[in-house]
């Protein structure tokens, strides 16, 4: 049994360890989960047996031991724009 890692989606599992992302509705199946539902982070899960499996893609990650992540954490934006700015400092009046 594996682990759900922070930012994983069904998708993210399913194509990582079948090699094809048709196989994410197996997998929601047998872990009975949604495919639009976040899931949180450390949730176990099963591999689930399909028929839609891709060995090329299933192998490179399994080889280059990389975990498929749909998003990676987001830094914060630098606020920025006319009601941030000071005279003279930031911003040039000529």
């Amino acid at each position: 049994m594996s682990i759900i890692k922070n930012n994983q989606s069904t998708f993210d599992i399913a194509t990582q360890i079948n090699g094809d992302v048709k196989s994410v509705v197996d997998f929601c199946i047998k872990n009975n989960l949604s495919l639009t539902n976040d899931i949180a982070a450390g949730t176990p899960y099963e591999d689930a047996t399909t028929e839609h499996v891709n060995e090329l893609v299933r192998d490179f990650f399994f080889n280059k031991d990389y975990e498929l992540t749909t998003s990676e954490p987001r830094a914060l934006a630098a606020i920025i724009g006319i009601g941030t700015m000071i005279i003279e400092s930031d911003f040039d009046v000529t």
